[in-house]
């Protein structure tokens, strides 16, 4: 019994249980290191702090390499040093990361000089191709006055031999290193959705990209031209600027972005003309910069790539020997949709508690009953779960639905009103202005000021009331502030600034603003757009039945898996707001029990009263 104990725990703790269900496979020629091309659902994933790990066909744990293009300097790593009787030649590998360079720098370790150096490139270490020349020279012991740098025409060679006339002999180096420049003929492009932004001025774009990318520049057709002024990148709390600069290619507008640290996925082209229009642009594309995996595969055959929580298990990769021969393998991807459907039904939820249960709604799904399905929660009904998604779980046939947050399947929107500041009496430079949302004040995550372009200095105070519990002392209310400046003349035809609300009570939809102007006044008028982000839940319908979503008195432990990291069509299921009802009380279990037994113990007594002798 305790071998079977012991067997049994050996195969668990082997199987891979952190492994996602998600996966790509690829075929190895021959056992070795291999270079993996990443595509647009890897590049996201990669953006995520996971772990990648690789099954191969006999069924071993194999590390993976996340390998990306960094500009500047890379060092070299030394090959073997060739030589004959005139030359030597010293040959340098690159590394197995693909990247664009356009000079060599061989820096001396002492003094002297080194004429008549010839640099060649190669792909395989065999064919060499001539790419520059040029002389190295140190004066003393200052590395500032070298001179070893060997300009040539940008390759992406991977190979770089440098060679130099025997006479000189072996001069020792300090440093080898190439110039790594970025390629946008490299960059992927990925299709986009734009869409203009309604409400007046700003006029711009929302520009939805299918994941989280590591995004360089965006681009439009020229045929319908506008004139951009900004672009923001929606952060999940808000929208943030960010720099940039116009290109002209051919027939494309190019928007270049200057950050290469972050990843977005929905961005806004804010326009210069006022009244600027967006009308039939629809499409974009977004250009990313590439991303490699790499692995060192031990057997030849089919090997399957997935995304893991841990690398528990994983055999470590061996160093990298410089001028091992590196195989390239075009991965193949599974549906996203289909995998995440499995994802979903490899999960059971549990019973539902129907004690715990405050509210129901009932969730309206389109017919036929779709293989799997996308809901929005309204904010209203969000509300009453104080801004806690955990409290909410989709239920079916009394028991709790596997769900994945997939907020790659919805996106940032907003409500627009206007405002007219009240001017206190007392003071022309302040002001007041009342703001009625249609939405709780907690779904807010980016309030943007508009007002007409002109000399502003502004505080903003952005106040809502707190509610007090029962026998407390009154909450202050919550609060956010920005200094708001605008120059009478600028890109845009308007004046913005945004604010983001954050812990803003759920309770109410009210906002005050206070403006107090350090110079001149407030403006005569304002335009307020309210930006929020909805929870998107993605879920399996049942075979029959219905589906409903469940309010609990406390968050539900709903079996939530990693959302999809790349959008893909989902049916769309409603939330029918005005079917809220409070689920009938149900009696304890355990008042139930005496109730039962009373009415036993009942009977038995009148069966053994009936049956006793009449004593008379």
């Amino acid at each position: 019994m305790g071998r079977l104990v012991a067997f049994v725990a050996l195969v668990a703790m082997s199987f891979p249980r952190a492994w996602s269900a998600a996966g790509w496979t690829f075929e190895s020629a021959q056992p070795g290191w291999t270079l993996i091309p990443a595509d647009v659902r890897m590049i996201a994933r990669s953006s995520e702090r996971d772990h990648w790990r690789v099954l191969d066909p006999r069924g071993a744990d194999l590390a993976v390499r996340v390998l990306s293009v960094v500009p500047g300097l890379r060092k070299l790593a030394v090959v073997r040093l060739d030589e004959d009787a005139r030359v030597y030649r010293m040959v340098l590998d690159a590394g197995p990361a693909p990247a664009d360079h356009r000079a060599l720098i061989a820096t001396l370790a002492k003094p002297g000089s080194v004429s008549g150096c010839v640099v060649e490139g190669s792909d395989d270490g065999v064919r060499w191709t001539m790419l520059g020349r040029g002389n190295l020279v140190r004066l003393g012991s200052d590395e500032r006055m070298t001179r070893g740098r060997i300009e040539y025409a940008t390759t992406a060679a991977r190979f770089v031999r440098l060679s130099w006339p025997r006479s000189a002999g072996l001069p020792e180096f300090s440093g080898l290193e190439i110039e790594v420049v970025e390629d946008p003929a490299r960059w992927l492009t990925v299709p986009a959705d734009a869409q203009a932004i309604g409400g007046g001025d700003p006029a711009g774009l929302l520009v939805r990209l299918p994941a989280a990318l590591p995004v360089r520049a965006l681009e439009f057709p020229e045929d319908r031209p506008f004139e951009p002024a900004g672009v923001l990148v929606w952060t999940g709390a808000g929208w943030q600027p960010f720099d940039w600069r116009r290109d002209a290619t051919g027939d494309r507008l190019v928007l270049r972005l200057e950050r290469k640290d972050w990843t977005a996925r929905v961005l806004r082209v804010d326009l210069e003309r006022p009244g600027g229009t967006t009308t039939g642009i629809g499409a974009a594309s977004a250009l990313i910069a590439p991303r490699w995996l790499l692995v060192h595969t031990e057997v030849a055959g089919a090997h399957r790539i997935a995304r893991a929580t841990d690398d528990r298990g994983t055999r470590a990769m061996p160093p990298f020997e410089p001028g091992a021969p590196l195989v390239v393998a075009v991965p193949a991807g599974e549906d996203p949709a289909e995998t995440a459907r499995e994802e979903l039904l490899a999960r059971r939820g549990d019973d539902l508690d129907r004690d715990a249960v405050l509210a129901l709604w009932d969730v309206d799904l389109p017919e036929p009953a779709p293989r799997l399905a996308r809901v929005v929660i309204p904010p209203r009904v969000l509300a009453e779960a104080g801004g806690d998604p955990d409290r909410l779980a989709l239920v079916a046939q009394g028991r709790l639905l596997p769900v994945m947050r997939a907020g790659v399947l919805g996106g940032p929107s907003f409500e627009s009103q206007r405002a007219g500041p009240v001017v206190d009496d007392a003071s022309p430079k302040r002001a007041v202005v009342d703001v009625e949302l249609s939405t709780p004040a907690g779904a807010v995550r980016d309030l943007e000021l508009i007002a007409a372009r002109r000399m502003l200095d502004l505080d903003v105070t952005v106040l809502a009331e707190r509610p007090t519990p029962p026998g407390q002392r009154p909450r202050p209310p919550a609060r956010a502030t920005v200094r708001w400046s605008c120059r009478a003349r600028g890109a845009l035809p308007v004046c913005t600034e945004h604010l983001r609300l954050r812990r803003f009570p759920w309770t109410t939809a009210r906002l005050v603003l206070e403006l107090a102007a350090r110079t001149g006044e407030p403006p005569p008028s304002l335009r307020l757009r309210a930006w929020r982000e909805d929870p998107v839940l993605l879920f399996v319908p049942p075979g029959g039945g219905s589906v409903e979503l469940a309010l609990f008195d406390r968050p539900v432990a709903t079996p939530r898996l990693a959302g999809p990291a790349v959008a893909f069509e989902a049916a769309e299921a409603d939330i029918a707001v005005g079917s809220r009802r409070t689920p009938p009380p149900s009696f304890p279990g355990g008042f139930a029990l005496v109730v039962v037994l009373l009415l036993v113990g009942a009977v038995v007594l009148w069966i053994v009263l009936r049956n006793l002798p009449d004593r008379r």
